[in-house]
């Protein structure tokens, strides 16, 4: 007899968790709709509607990936309605992406597809030779050419190769910041660098933030990059700042001074500078 009921008790509990297996096996996702692509430079982002009553998971996105030559996939959560796939490009044409949702015990629910392409992946350019750009004073302007009389605050001892004399930009009478000096090039260049050397005589007028603009034609300025950190202020020393790829041809450089390290001095100085091109090369993702 108690064999008999020790059956029955593991035949119940046997049925009990079959029904449940089923019931849990039996959930179906629901579904995603007015799906839509957003294309980017190699990247595409798809975009839905989630229910009111959403249970999924989440959605699998699937496609052919002909670069890497087999079928990508990516997950996006039941807390997302997007999602960004990147390393397209736009040589191969259209790509197919089937888009499911999936329950948590794994059930897909209706597949659906949208075809799109990605905007072109642009080239990537690199420095592939530095020329150092001969500087005269014709070419150096600044927003103010000032400083008490007698002081060697000229532009000109910007670029005579000498430590010990120095441009430093107006402070008598004094006035505010950001201050600058003006490059205009005697040929168009695509990529710059510059360097320039502390004043060593004298701890003042240390750059503390510098903004680069650059400009075609002088009148229209943009403003392509701001240094905040990482410049010297010691005493006669210098600081060579990255390549700048502009890429568009320029003839003009502006080196803003908008801040100090010391915050008082509303002026900055420098003993010498220079200035480097860059010669590019490219490197073109969607050529074939």
């Amino acid at each position: 007899m108690k064999n008999t009921l020790n059956y029955l008790f593991i035949t119940c509990l046997i049925f009990i968790f079959t029904c449940c297996q089923d019931k849990e096996e039996s959930i179906k996702p629901s579904d995603i709709s007015n799906i839509s692509s957003y294309p980017l430079p190699g990247k595409v982002v798809l975009k839905w509607e989630i229910p009111a009553d959403s249970n999924y998971l989440y959605v699998k996105v699937s496609y052919n990936d002909p670069a890497l030559k087999k079928v990508a996939t990516k997950n996006a959560s039941i807390f997302t309605d997007s999602i960004l796939i990147e390393g397209l490009f736009n040589k191969y044409g259209e790509y197919e992406f089937s888009l499911q949702t999936f329950s948590e015990t794994n059930i897909g629910g209706p597949i659906h597809t949208i075809k799109t392409k990605c905007q072109k992946v642009p080239p990537v350019y690199l420095v592939s030779e530095e020329k150092t750009i001969s500087l005269t004073v014709d070419m150096l302007d600044a927003k103010t050419l000032a400083g008490s009389a007698g002081s060697p605050s000229t532009l000109p001892a910007l670029i005579d190769n000498d430590l010990n004399t120095i441009y430093h930009s107006q402070w008598n009478p004094a006035t505010t910041m950001p201050q600058w000096i003006e490059i205009t090039l005697k040929e168009t260049i695509q990529a710059f660098k510059f360097q320039y050397w502390n004043r060593a005589d004298n701890v003042n007028g240390k750059a503390q933030v510098i903004e680069i603009l650059i400009s075609k034609d002088g009148e229209t300025w943009e403003s392509f990059d701001i240094i905040n950190s990482g410049l010297p202020i010691d005493k006669g020393s210098d600081y060579t700042s990255k390549f700048f790829i502009v890429v568009d041809d320029i003839k003009k450089i502006r080196l803003q001074v908008n801040s100090c390290a010391n915050n008082n001095d509303k002026f900055f100085s420098w003993a010498e500078l220079v200035i480097t091109e860059g010669v590019l090369d490219s490197i073109d993702p969607e050529a074939d």
